[in-house]
């Protein structure tokens, strides 16, 4: 049902293209070895390999931009974070199947964003030393604040 749902949802906008569909997580390390796609639509359970050591292995082999779908990021949320701390970009549910069409809006929206990022600026190209220019010197036209802390910083 989740891979029929995530078809279904890439076959609404135009401009996206499928590429191919992994049986579980060894198939898409191997897959991404032969026909490394833009973005890798990554399930956190599967037989085989779950998404968090394939997302760790293709990472390593062949570095591309993977985002988590799992069928809920909060209750799965050790995994997003793991599976992200392996080099995963975002999660996002699957979206769920009404009738004949998918509600995969949010979906849309996430890789439209990694979209946006990566291809549009070249900011995202992994392999590379990403060099961020400094506040108003930006080449591209937007500023990105980062903040990072640990669970017991600040509010």
């Amino acid at each position: 049902m989740a891979v029929e749902a995530l078809r279904r949802t890439i076959l609404l906008d135009k401009s996206l293209q499928l590429c191919w569909i992994a049986q579980n997580g060894a198939d898409a390390l191997k897959q991404c070895a032969i026909s490394p796609p833009d973005l890798v639509l990554m399930d956190l359970f599967m037989p085989v390999m779950d998404g968090v050591e394939a997302t760790r292995r293709i990472m390593k082999l062949k570095p591309c931009q993977i985002l988590i779908v799992t069928a809920s990021v909060s209750s799965n949320a050790s995994k997003v974070f793991e599976a992200m701390g392996a080099g995963a970009l975002d999660a996002v549910a699957v979206p769920a199947l009404v009738g004949e069409k998918s509600n995969g809006l949010e979906l849309l929206k996430k890789i439209g964003t990694i979209k946006q990022l990566a291809f549009s600026t070249g900011s995202l190209e992994y392999g590379k030393t990403n060099i961020i220019e400094p506040i108003g010197r930006s080449s591209c036209g937007f500023r990105l604040v980062v903040i990072g802390c640990s669970t017991g910083g600040p509010h």
